[in-house]
């Protein structure tokens, strides 16, 4: 099940990793127009550089720690 970020923007998780989509209304359709593959490491470098503390090796780990909580 895909969840909607902003704007057409979508992300889901799946075995291999976060993937990324964006779609928007073709002819009354909705058409995915491109998708990235985020890695679990990529997507815990994203969560530790956006927080308060920013990223350095502690909030990188405590992120990957979270997310791997979150996968099982």
């Amino acid at each position: 099940m895909s969840f909607h970020l902003k704007d057409g923007f979508f992300y889901e998780r799946r075995p291999d990793g976060i993937h990324v989509s964006y779609a928007m209304t073709v002819d009354g359709l909705p058409k995915v127009m491109g998708e990235i593959l985020v890695s679990d490491s990529e997507w815990a470098s994203v969560f530790a550089s956006t927080s308060a503390r920013g990223e350095n090796r502690e909030t990188y780990d405590e992120a990957r720690e979270f997310l791997g909580k979150l996968a099982r």
